[in-house]
């Protein structure tokens, strides 16, 4: 989920950044947090909480994980803008 108020003029370019940052993000962990989003809206808030546990834990093996965890320690991290 992105939340972010910018300046109109602004804003293609951070809806781009967010884009690519969710683009470059593993594809199963990102499924599986739309999954939990989705299902949230259709399901009351108990079984939603019970249903985001489980599809957050999509692409969460340890093969999945370890590629995470290369990833941080090469460095590799999206570029925050600061105001």
């Amino acid at each position: 989920m992105v939340s972010e108020v910018v300046p109109r003029d602004e804003l293609r370019e951070r809806a781009a950044w967010a884009a690519r940052v969710i683009a470059d993000s593993p594809a199963l962990a990102i499924q599986g947090t739309m999954r939990a989003i989705w299902t949230a809206l259709e399901v009351p808030r108990s079984q939603a909480v019970a249903m985001a546990n489980l599809f957050t834990r999509i692409g969460s093996d340890a093969a999945a994980f370890q590629a995470g965890q290369d990833r941080f320690a090469g460095g590799e991290r999206p570029q925050w803008r600061k105001r």
